[in-house]
């Protein structure tokens, strides 16, 4: 799945697939910090592991965010060209 969204991503570059990347990545970042609140989950949580991956994540929502922008920024400018 993920490679195909990636094919269709380059072929017709747009917004709507670094959309849903952000969502699920949020979704993700949300999954864990409302785990936190759960006792028996924070030791593990609180692992250099798992420090990496929080990094990452985060790291991968900026992407995603930048990603969106460049690509509704990329739509108003191909339907004000002619």
């Amino acid at each position: 799945v993920m490679l195909v969204l990636a094919v269709w991503q380059w072929k017709r570059p747009g917004w709507v697939i670094p959309l849903i990347f952000l969502v699920m990545t949020l979704a993700g970042i949300a999954l864990v910090l409302s785990a936190l609140m759960e006792p028996s989950y924070r030791s593990a949580l609180m692992d250099t592991v798992n420090h990496l991956n929080w990094s990452l994540n985060l790291i991968l929502a900026l992407v995603m965010i930048a990603a969106y922008r460049g690509g509704r920024i990329y739509h108003k400018l191909r339907d004000v060209q002619p």
